[in-house]
């Protein structure tokens, strides 16, 4: 780092600390930890620090570019966006490369291939297509069904899936039936948005089913289905859930700690548990191979 930048973040540290009357040696460690969080998410991702320090501005608002190793990723700096990429591309949380099942999965990968079938990724909660990027890198021949019914997430998740051969996003809930649903949304906080049964049935988002998804990929065969979707995991497992024998991995995350007393886990106990597979916990996710 050159002479007068180093002289320019102390001074920005200067006049943080008389702003916030925080002690020098607080705003010089805290400083210093972004940095390094800086530098660690760019080391992880493959890209330029300096684009990655632009994307952690807050104070510039908008959308940043980050050229990374799994092609273009954009991310709006006010929301979770970030959040959501450290998560999973930095964090690896659905990274299977370290399991014993990963051969297993590997083999089920290549024989659908073998066989003229595409194997199906569906990536149910989208959000900014994160996971969609993941997977995408792991098994580069496998569609990648992204569904996302929130549009601003949508929108991120439609340009970061563009450079990827085999994916789409489909913006729409996901269920396990077709119908309507509401969207409840938090500002800033885009990974949070929540759908519900749309009673009415007017002026809601559409469901879509994993069946149909996999129906519309040509030869399509289920192979990976993971699935955050805010507590409406209640829905999806509740029935019409033949797809979870023919899925060889099904990557969740409960949210009976977000909703207590709701049961959102319920019918996903009843689907996955007790059949005879294996159980693993990555993060906030449970892995059922």
């Amino acid at each position: 780092m050159s002479f007068l930048r180093r002289l320019r973040r102390e001074l920005g540290s200067v006049r943080q600390a008389f702003r916030s009357g925080r002690p020098l040696g607080v705003v010089r460690a805290r400083r210093a930890a972004r940095e390094r969080r800086i530098a660690d998410d760019a080391a992880a991702l493959g890209c330029d620090p300096e684009e990655m320090r632009s994307a952690h501005d807050v104070r510039r608002g908008g959308v940043a570019v980050l050229a990374t190793r799994f092609g273009p990723v954009h991310l709006r700096r006010q929301d979770t966006d970030l959040l959501a990429i450290r998560q999973v591309l930095v964090d690896r949380e659905y990274d299977l490369a370290g399991l014993a099942q990963m051969d297993r999965l590997r083999a089920i990968y290549a024989a659908h291939l073998a066989r003229g079938r595409r194997p199906v990724i569906i990536d149910a909660g989208a959000n900014i297509g994160a996971a969609s990027l993941w997977f995408a890198s792991v098994f580069p021949d496998a569609a990648i069904v992204a569904v996302e019914p929130e549009p601003a997430n949508a929108a991120i998740a439609r340009l970061n899936l563009a450079a990827l051969p085999h994916a789409r996003l489909v913006e729409a809930a996901i269920g396990a039936a077709p119908g309507t649903v509401g969207l409840r949304t938090v500002e800033n906080q885009g990974w949070a948005a929540r759908t519900h049964r749309d009673t009415g049935g007017e002026g809601g988002i559409a469901v879509v089913t994993v069946p149909d998804l996999v129906a519309a990929v040509p030869q399509g065969r289920p192979f990976i289905v993971k699935v955050d979707i805010e507590g409406f995991e209640s829905d999806l497992f509740d029935r019409n859930i033949a797809w979870v024998e023919q899925a060889a991995a099904i990557i969740v995350e409960p949210h009976d700690w977000m909703l207590p007393g709701a049961g959102t886990s319920q019918a996903l106990q009843a689907a996955l548990f007790g059949k005879g597979r294996e159980v693993l916990i990555s993060g906030e996710n449970l892995i059922v191979i």
